[in-house]
């Protein structure tokens, strides 16, 4: 029986560990909805199917994948959050809206969030990965509207 607290079944979470685990790229993106490392359970939050989270931190941990970026959206802000487990870092970049009602969570306490990264306005966000293969560097910037940079992260690989 499958778990009604669950988002992937058994053979997603297969394909998604095996990937991770094969994978050559320097850094990995998972894209999804809702939000993967914000430890609220509300709305689509991961937090609300935490079985399955631990599940997926544990593989991640187990296997030693580096340079996972979650890629999320659907909460109406921008917010960058990390995660650092032993030698494993996790970033999850939340982007939006771009067209939509904006909301701030200013109720919300979330301890993983990247300090200045929160925006409760409309904005968009740019990944760019540049450098050698051992040396290379992730740039996320989030930018209004009107093209206006609200801010910048760069990460370095960990090889």
């Amino acid at each position: 029986m499958i778990n009604p607290r669950q988002i992937l079944g058994e053979k997603q979470f297969q394909w998604l560990v095996n990937s991770l685990a094969y994978s050559k790229a320097t850094f990995k993106f998972i894209a999804m909805g809702g939000q993967f490392l914000n430890p609220n359970p509300i709305f689509e939050n991961y937090a609300t199917y935490l079985e399955e989270k631990n599940k997926i931190l544990s593989a991640i941990q187990d296997l030693k994948v580096k340079n996972i970026i979650f890629l999320t959206g659907d909460r109406h802000f921008t917010e960058l959050n990390f995660l650092k487990e032993k030698d494993i870092s996790i970033y999850d970049l939340t982007v939006s809206p771009l067209t939509s009602k904006p909301y701030s969570p200013d109720s919300e306490k979330n301890p993983l969030r990247v300090e200045k990264t929160l925006v409760d306005k409309r904005n968009f966000g740019t990944i760019s990965i540049s450098g050698k293969r051992n040396e290379r560097k992730l740039v996320l910037q989030i930018f209004d509207v009107y093209g206006k940079e609200l801010w910048k992260k760069e990460i370095l690989s960990n090889p």
